[in-house]
């Protein structure tokens, strides 16, 4: 509506938790409950209806975070949601579109990320699903050459580096994958 959120942050000694909304109409500051999480900067967040929701960033101890918070603009109070499913992040961006809200890119000291996730308040939680039955990579490790058998039909398998990059894509086949022209290391293997 007309009104405006900043969360969080860094005064240059520690990570902050406090939460101000700005009234466009009446052109004044207030400050809200702070946030659910301990304390963090470099998270990003963003709204669906009368909700914000914040997650991601760093904490005082410059560790990278996953909680994920939900603010109910009503009754001004936060609720921890499931950690964001992309692991330890900061510097994300996040938006929504309707009902679904949007956390992608952002990075750890290792790796910078290139992905996107969507989230659903409308789910309970995030349920993890087992792959066990469906998917099959072997062996791991191996010298750069593995059989990928899947029960999931059609799709494309990509192969990222530590850093983030695409070293191989290919149709979702039963096939075997050969990525032994590459360096020696870990590597993530996506299926879309």
């Amino acid at each position: 509506g007309a009104k405006g959120y900043i969360a969080a942050g860094w005064d240059g000694n520690t990570a902050l938790k406090d939460f101000w909304e700005w009234d466009q109409t009446a052109n004044t500051w207030t400050q809200r409950a702070d946030c659910g999480a301990s304390t963090w900067y470099g998270a990003t967040g963003f709204s669906i209806g009368s909700k914000g929701y914040l997650g991601t960033g760093l904490n005082t101890a410059m560790a990278s975070q996953q909680e994920f918070w939900e603010w109910d603009q009503i009754s001004n109070t936060w609720t921890q949601k499931t950690d964001f499913g992309g692991g330890l992040r900061n510097g994300a961006v996040g938006f929504s579109i309707g009902t679904k809200g949007y956390v992608g890119t952002g990075s750890i000291p290792s790796m910078m990320y290139n992905d996107f996730w969507e989230f659903d308040p409308a789910g309970n939680s995030v349920q993890e699903t087992d792959l066990s039955n469906l998917v099959s990579i072997y062996p791991n490790p191996s010298n750069g050459k593995f059989t990928l058998s899947s029960k999931l039909g059609s799709g494309e398998v990509c192969i990222y580096n530590m850093q983030g990059n695409l070293t191989y894509s290919t149709a979702l086949t039963n096939s075997t994958l050969d990525i032994s022209d590459q360096p020696a290391g870990v590597y993530f293997l996506k299926i879309s």
